[in-house]
């Protein structure tokens, strides 16, 4: 009886933990999303200002050391558990990836958010709710950056503040990787989705042999370059059917009459 009510007590805990780490995620993006939408603030400089923030405020809160996470047997399977031979943190990946797909594709909050990425002011005249949706971005955002927390927290049963600060280049490179382009209006889920699998496989592919975490920081920053500058130019124009039709037929002369 009493195993019982331990590990319902544990779980009900686990719950709580949750429940306040979600909730602070969401806070957290309300926040950015207010003061970008009304106060008007370029939205890198807000998120790069709260991140210090919150970084500060983790800081005094935890005396700068790590903080051992409570009832660790159910988070722990969170984080390094398996459903059905596959990993349960790659399950929850796979679920907000499609959740995402889904909303952007088949809702209007979807058609909203890509036409106030591609033309602000073609939202505005349209009479989308333009702050609303920058409202409810930047607070789901918040709310998955808290579940990533959380499955962080689940594979170490040990958090930091500092932990996290270190996937800022990763996921700004996963996303101009799968083509999402950095001023807005265009991204597919499923692109983002391969690109951080073959980010992880490129990761995992630098530890086997043996390179140092400043190798693979000088690799991701390279590559970041490399695909801006491939965006920025339109490099892959290059290689397509359509652009070398209209380049030879420009280049064609014209025949004589």
């Amino acid at each position: 009886m009493a195993v019982r009510w331990t590990s319902w007590t544990a779980l009900k805990f686990l719950y709580l933990q949750l429940s306040v780490a979600l909730a602070v995620g969401l806070l957290g993006g309300l926040l950015n999303g207010l003061l970008i939408a009304y106060l008007k603030i370029t939205a890198i400089l807000c998120t790069l200002g709260t991140q210090m923030f919150f970084i500060g405020l983790a800081v005094v809160l935890s005396d700068g050391r790590s903080v051992r996470v409570g009832a660790p047997g159910p988070l722990y399977e969170i984080g390094n558990g398996f459903l059905f031979e596959i990993p349960i943190s790659f399950l929850l990946f796979i679920a907000v990836a499609c959740l995402i797909g889904f909303v952007l594709r088949y809702t209007p909050f979807g058609l909203w958010l890509m036409l106030n990425g591609s033309n602000p002011k073609a939202s505005e005249y349209a009479g989308f709710p333009q702050n609303k949706v920058i409202i409810a971005t930047y607070t789901v955002s918040g709310v998955l950056s808290s579940l990533a927390g959380i499955i962080i927290a689940a594979r170490t049963i040990n958090v930091k503040w500092d932990y996290g600060t270190s996937y800022l280049l990763v996921a700004i490179l996963i996303a101009v990787m799968a083509g999402v382009r950095p001023e807005g209006g265009y991204g597919r889920v499923v692109c983002v989705v391969l690109s951080a699998i073959a980010l992880q496989m490129m990761s995992s592919m630098l530890n086997f042999m043996g390179l140092s975490n400043f190798v693979r920081d000088f690799a991701w920053g390279a590559l970041l370059l490399g695909f801006l500058a491939i965006g920025r130019f339109r490099l892959t124009d290059f290689f397509s059917p359509q652009f070398r039709a209209v380049t030879a037929s420009v280049q064609r002369p014209q025949a004589r009459k």
